[in-house]
Protein backbone atom coordinates (compact mmCIF):
# COMPACT_ATOMS: atom_id res chain seq x y z
CA UNK A 1 0.00 0.00 0.00
CA UNK A 2 1.35 3.42 -0.97
CA UNK A 3 1.81 6.25 1.50
CA UNK A 4 -0.76 9.01 1.25
CA UNK A 5 0.60 12.55 1.66
CA UNK A 6 -1.49 15.56 2.52
CA UNK A 7 -1.28 19.09 3.82
CA UNK A 8 -3.36 21.83 5.29
CA UNK A 9 -4.79 24.58 3.09
CA UNK A 10 -1.89 27.01 3.65
CA UNK A 11 0.79 24.29 3.37
CA UNK A 12 2.39 24.98 6.76
CA UNK A 13 1.57 21.44 7.97
CA UNK A 14 2.31 18.34 5.92
CA UNK A 15 1.20 14.87 6.98
CA UNK A 16 1.42 11.27 5.88
CA UNK A 17 -0.70 8.15 6.31
CA UNK A 18 1.29 4.92 6.00
CA UNK A 19 -1.67 2.54 6.07
CA UNK A 20 -5.36 3.06 6.14
CA UNK A 21 -8.12 0.82 7.32
CA UNK A 22 -10.64 -1.08 5.29
CA UNK A 23 -13.48 -0.08 7.60
CA UNK A 24 -14.88 3.40 7.21
CA UNK A 25 -17.81 4.52 9.27
CA UNK A 26 -20.10 7.54 9.27
CA UNK A 27 -20.03 9.70 12.38
CA UNK A 28 -23.00 11.86 13.20
CA UNK A 29 -22.25 12.79 16.81
CA UNK A 30 -23.14 16.30 17.96
CA UNK A 31 -19.48 17.35 18.26
CA UNK A 32 -18.56 16.33 14.70
CA UNK A 33 -21.72 17.90 13.29
CA UNK A 34 -21.03 21.12 15.17
CA UNK A 35 -17.36 21.27 14.14
CA UNK A 36 -17.93 20.52 10.45
CA UNK A 37 -21.38 21.97 9.86
CA UNK A 38 -22.57 18.77 8.16
CA UNK A 39 -25.06 16.08 9.20
CA UNK A 40 -22.43 13.28 9.01
CA UNK A 41 -18.93 12.51 7.70
CA UNK A 42 -16.73 9.52 6.94
CA UNK A 43 -14.02 8.45 9.39
CA UNK A 44 -11.26 5.87 9.15
CA UNK A 45 -10.78 4.73 12.77
CA UNK A 46 -7.37 3.29 11.90
CA UNK A 47 -4.32 3.11 14.11
CA UNK A 48 -2.95 6.57 14.94
CA UNK A 49 0.60 5.16 14.65
CA UNK A 50 0.04 5.14 10.88
CA UNK A 51 -0.49 8.92 10.81
CA UNK A 52 2.38 11.39 11.19
CA UNK A 53 3.03 15.09 10.83
CA UNK A 54 6.07 15.38 8.55
CA UNK A 55 6.41 19.19 8.58
CA UNK A 56 5.09 22.08 10.64
CA UNK A 57 4.33 20.48 14.02
CA UNK A 58 4.70 23.95 15.53
CA UNK A 59 1.54 25.02 13.67
CA UNK A 60 -0.53 22.09 14.94
CA UNK A 61 -3.14 22.96 17.56
CA UNK A 62 -4.80 20.19 19.57
CA UNK A 63 -8.23 20.43 21.12
CA UNK A 64 -9.62 17.84 23.53
CA UNK A 65 -13.28 17.92 22.46
CA UNK A 66 -14.32 15.08 24.76
CA UNK A 67 -12.77 12.56 27.11
CA UNK A 68 -11.96 10.20 24.24
CA UNK A 69 -11.47 12.55 21.28
CA UNK A 70 -8.59 14.89 20.46
CA UNK A 71 -8.88 17.03 17.34
CA UNK A 72 -5.92 18.52 15.48
CA UNK A 73 -5.99 21.52 13.19
CA UNK A 74 -3.68 24.10 11.64
CA UNK A 75 -3.37 27.22 13.77
CA UNK A 76 -2.79 29.38 10.66
CA UNK A 77 -5.55 28.37 8.19
CA UNK A 78 -7.80 26.25 10.45
CA UNK A 79 -7.71 23.11 8.31
CA UNK A 80 -8.96 20.10 10.28
CA UNK A 81 -6.35 17.35 10.11
CA UNK A 82 -7.62 14.66 12.51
Amino acid sequence: MKNINGQCLCGKIKCQIKEYGIFIYICHCNTCRQQLGVPAHAIDPGNSKNFSITKGKEYLTLYQSSEDIERGFCSICGTRLF
